[in-house]
């Protein structure tokens, strides 16, 4: 056999496989992961979120002002609810003018 084919892991040490920790197994924007060494010396998968997002105008699409970034989506509507005095900037320019 001849030494110079590339070997995937040059260092000899044995590499530990890593297992997902959830069912779904496909690479989606809803299960990102970073490799992450525990104390314990293992390798592990940890999930990352999905970044906060302004909600938008349904009209024309823009950011709408006042509105901080939620996640999950479904807490837009209680923040809304505690802010129900502040109706005027929650619409954009565009909506403002019809």
């Amino acid at each position: 056999m001849n030494n110079e084919t590339a070997d995937p892991n040059p260092t000899g040490k044995m590499v530990q496989r890593l297992v997902f920790r959830r069912r779904l197994s496909y690479n989606t924007k809803s299960n990102r992961r970073h490799i992450v060494r525990t104390p314990g010396g293992r390798l592990v998968y940890q999930y990352l979120k999905k970044p906060k997002k302004i909600p938008r105008c349904g009209q024309c699409n823009d950011k709408l002002r006042g509105i901080l970034p939620a996640r999950p989506p479904g807490t837009f509507s209680s923040v809304q609810a505690q802010e129900d005095s502040e109706t005027s900037i929650r619409w954009c320019s565009l909506s403002q003018m019809r």
